[in-house]
């Protein structure tokens, strides 16, 4: 019977889970399965890698999130009361379900988080549509009322849920536990309770590595997570599971007594479509006054501004934030500024003028006018409330568009820097420009930002640190008790060169 992991877990679940969301794409390609899941603890963060992951493995992707739930509200926060916590597995159906999963993630992290990122029965109700639930076995109370046998609490305990979501859209989780003591009792009751209160099951297993064989590398992994050695006794450790990237087969023939609960798997996973459009920038449409015709005039405007600016001559410009453009003449096709305006010799003049056009042509072309008129607004907005603005870094300081409209302070045909480092027609990529803002006034800049476009038009972009060679080394030495000196006599043994593996 055909079988899809709907439980996994990548490197995104930090130090909690080995393999790349890569490695899962690649894992359901070899064991001939048709869809694979990614269900990151609280974080959505591998989600669009993943699903490229997988269709270039010709694998469907089912995109979900384990998240965690509050005891009671996501806004209470009291010490011994809220800390506890239970988990749920929530898969998108579509993108109003990926949606809708964002959203959850992004409430759990602004409104809930206490120790870790939480929702509640509220939130999630209200961005229930399109969403699967799954009610996990581990990291939550319904496994021990069912190895406890206390189906009354178990039951009340998943009447909440069962208020949320549909039948269809509601599955009880097992997982092959065959190493635990309580398993016999947990796989009973669990079919009871399925009996008893018409809940659907499912069949997963909880993955955090591909292959058997790294099951102690994870345990290394989880004593990094906590600080632990390999030597402390009653310390957390799952060395009596297998996490692994269990077969089909493997599945099928644990549960060959409950096969519905595989079902099941290729059931919800029938049910997940997404349609990514990766080809389109969303760009916020500038809005231009009725003195220019479009974007790219007003952009060649703000430019020819800029070399009254940078070059001397009467400077008829002002701040792009709060001008109100005089009627001009600007023609984009031909330079509507005069070499008299400039302190310029006529070969500057003729490079700065045949380099503006080229850059603008293709900037044009790209569809990045409206780009440029924002990066320079905030720029200009920061510089006109003594926020103090980088001279520019990075391949954008081959933009003479950039040194004009001053988002940089460095003229590109002096150092004989290269615009196609930063855009290139032959690889069309969104424009990257990094500006440094002084701590005092970024978030200052950013508010600005977010109210002229919107909240909700507006986010940070995250970085992911990872542990260098070095650094891993260290901490692995750590957990196997080696004394520091020897870990250090270790450590000189691996270059230090930025990537080293």
């Amino acid at each position: 019977m055909a079988f899809t992991h709907l439980h996994t877990h990548s490197e995104y679940s930090f130090l909690d889970s080995l393999p790349s969301v890569k490695e899962l794409a690649k894992a359901a390609k070899n064991a001939g399965q048709t869809h694979v899941a990614l269900t990151d603890r609280a974080n959505m963060h591998g989600a669009i890698e993943f699903y490229k992951a997988c269709v270039g493995e010709d694998i469907k992707p089912v995109i979900g999130c384990e998240m965690f739930m509050a005891p009671r509200s996501r806004l209470d926060k009291e010490a011994g009361k809220d800390s506890k916590r239970q988990r749920i597995i929530l898969i998108a159906k579509n993108n109003k379900g990926y949606e809708n999963l964002l959203k959850l993630v992004s409430t759990a992290f602004q409104d809930g988080f206490y120790y870790v990122a939480r929702i509640d029965m509220d939130i999630l109700n209200e961005f229930s549509e399109d969403l699967i639930a799954i009610i996990p076995r581990s990291g939550g109370l319904i496994t021990p009322y069912l190895e406890s046998g206390d189906l009354e609490k178990a039951e009340k305990l998943l009447q909440n849920y069962k208020n949320i979501f549909a039948p269809e859209n509601l599955f009880l989780e097992t997982t092959p536990r065959p190493n635990l003591e309580n398993e016999q009792i947990f796989q009973k009751n669990y079919k009871l309770i399925l009996e008893k209160i018409k809940i659907s099951p499912v069949a997963t297993n909880d993955i955090r590595y591909i292959s058997p064989e790294d099951k102690d590398v994870h345990d290394t992994l989880i004593c990094m997570q906590y600080t632990l050695q390999k030597k402390d006794r009653d310390r957390i450790s799952y060395k009596d599971l297998d996490m692994s990237f269990w077969s089909e087969e493997q599945m099928n023939a644990y549960f060959s007594d409950i096969p519905h609960a595989i079902q099941n798997t290729q059931i919800i996973a029938d049910q997940c479509s997404y349609e990514f459009d990766f080809s389109t920038n969303l760009i916020p449409k500038w809005e231009v006054t009725p003195n220019f015709r479009d974007e790219a005039h007003l952009l060649r405007f703000l430019c020819e501004e800029g070399i009254r600016q940078r070059f001397g001559g009467k400077y008829r410009g002002c701040y792009i934030s709060d001008v109100n453009f005089q009627e001009i003449i600007a023609n984009v096709d031909n330079s509507s500024i005069k070499i008299s305006e400039t302190n310029l010799e006529q070969k500057e003049y003729d490079e700065i003028l045949e380099r503006l056009t080229y850059e603008l042509k293709i900037i044009g072309d790209m569809g990045f006018n409206a780009y440029f008129l924002i990066v320079g607004d905030f720029v200009q907005w920061a510089k006109t409330h003594d926020i103090v603005v980088g001279p520019g870094r990075g391949s954008a300081a081959g933009a003479i568009v950039a040194f004009l409209l001053e988002i940089t302070d460095l003229n590109p045909l002096t150092y004989g820097l290269f615009f196609e480092r930063f855009l290139n027609p032959e690889r069309v990529s969104m424009p990257d420009i990094d500006i440094d803002f002084a701590d005092t006034g970024r978030e200052a800049v950013l508010e600005y930002v977010r109210n002229k476009y919107g909240r909700d038009k507006v986010a940070n972009v995250a970085t992911f640190g990872t542990m260098a060679a070095r650094a891993a080394t260290k901490d692995v030495a750590r957990v196997y008790g080696l004394p520091f000196s020897e870990a250090n006599e270790l450590v000189k043994l691996i270059s230090d060169k930025p990537g080293t593996k």
